[in-house]
């Protein structure tokens, strides 16, 4: 389903000065926020006032009554202003979820705000990219490529010469790590599962290995507790960790299907590439396990700018959660297209998608969908339908009728300050 377009968009595309910063549903709410505090100090005074004046009255009951009727007043204001901020503050949590994370760096002009750890800026006619665990921008035509980052040549030709370990869920020295958690270890090759077994994926804890379910799955193996492991709990997990345990997995021996041996995994702590997989050198991952299960699915955001029929388009995704976020799927018109790993257990995750649409044609309809999953079993998606526009509304050239570098004619995307179409009610979000 697409986002609906809330109007938030049309004071930025009329150039509207101060449009570009802070949602203007954030904005209102803290108006209100603001307003509702002025009232709160002026009914606190007139308390106060009302208390001064039954102290001064010295019996007089003219005065009395009048202090009472203060006080009264006063209170029920009080009641009443309180009851409108917690609406207030109940409410801005539910639009703090739907418009997601802002995005905070301090760009020049010619310059755009990419979300990430922490927020950068690029030039307009490049790509935001953190897919390599590092900001970049990607120069106009350029490749985001999972794991590794900006690329002149597309992902599919990058083929890794080691077999590592990439990244893990949870990721090493980990604390107050979820009960429920679903352990994954995300490998750049695909695995050969008949070298998957308790003996070269070992899993302890103080009491010795812990007993479940070991999956192999292309390039991840996961592993979940025995069923029954749970203590009652809100949303029914019943696979867990013991509480306050320290567990330790030891990985070796592994073999990837193309028959390369594991030779090393990235440590996050410096994100480099460190020897390991050998029986006398495994890749250690440490954990210490809290006392709390998640039963919350993550929230995700999807953000697209006009999407065209040719190799290099950015599609840039977000999710958060209360445990962690393990990675977000792209699916493109519900087929699955590339997964993100969120090597580093930033929390949220931003990530960059680079979507071909080369064998498409211009004026398709495509529905692009964000699916987050979390530590445990839990996900969400938002999905975001768009139609394609031709090849050279992406090619960072003013070209053919573009009265903008990629942007207005009759093909692209209306230009920064015009309205989205032949009037304010056009949706701006689908780039319909």
């Amino acid at each position: 389903m697409a986002q609906a377009d809330l109007g938030i968009n049309y004071a930025a595309n009329l150039g509207l000065e101060g449009a570009v910063g802070t949602d203007p549903r954030v904005l209102i709410i803290n108006i209100v926020k603001y307003f509702l505090s002025l009232l709160g100090i002026i009914a606190v005074a007139i308390v106060m006032y009302a208390g001064w004046l039954w102290m001064t009255s010295n019996g007089d009951p003219e005065k009395v009554n009048k202090a009472k009727k203060a006080l009264t007043g006063a209170i029920i204001g009080l009641i009443i202003i309180l009851s409108a901020f917690m609406i207030v503050v109940f409410i801005s949590r539910f639009v703090s979820d739907a418009i997601g994370p802002s995005c905070n760096a301090v760009c020049a002009s010619g310059e755009k705000c990419c979300q990430g750890s922490p927020d950068y800026c690029c030039a307009n006619a490049e790509t935001c990219c953190i897919a390599g665990g590092v900001n970049e921008c990607c120069a106009a035509g350029g490749y985001c490529c999972p794991g590794i980052g900006c690329s002149a040549t597309p992902c599919s030709t990058l083929i890794p010469s080691v077999f590592q370990l990439s990244s893990t869920v949870p990721i090493d020295a980990s604390t107050n790590v979820v009960k429920n958690i679903r352990l994954r270890f995300n490998f750049n090759l695909n695995i050969d599962p008949l070298t998957v077994n308790t003996t070269n994926v070992e899993i302890m804890d103080s009491s010795g290995p812990v007993s479940g379910n070991l999956v192999v799955s292309g390039r991840r193996i996961t592993f979940e507790p025995d069923i029954g492991t749970c203590p009652a709990n809100p949303c029914n997990a019943d696979r867990c960790f013991a509480t306050g345990t320290h567990v330790t997995v030891l990985i070796h021996d592994l073999v990837s299907s193309s028959g390369r041996p594991l030779e090393q995994w990235i440590n996050p702590a410096t994100n480099l590439a460190e020897n390991c997989g050998p029986t006398g050198n495994p890749c250690t991952i440490e954990f210490d396990v809290g006392d709390l299960i998640d039963c919350e699915d993550p929230t995700v955001g999807l953000n697209i700018d006009q999407i065209c029929v040719s190799a290099s388009n950015p599609i840039d995704a977000w999710a958060q959660d209360d445990s962690g976020v393990t990675d977000i799927e792209l699916l493109v018109d519900s087929t699955p297209y590339a997964v993100n790993i969120n090597a580093t257990a930033a929390n949220p995750f931003f990530t960059t998608f680079n979507w071909d649409g080369s064998g498409y044609t211009a004026g398709t309809p495509v529905t692009f969908t964000a699916r987050a999953n979390d530590y445990d079993a839990h996900s969400a998606s938002r999905s975001i339908t768009t139609v394609l526009r031709p090849a050279h509304c992406c090619d960072g050239m003013l070209n053919f009728d573009e009265t903008g570098v990629d942007c207005g004619g009759s093909e692209c995307a209306g230009c920064d300050g015009a309205a989205c179409g032949a009037s304010l009610n056009d949706d701006c979000d689908t780039n319909e």
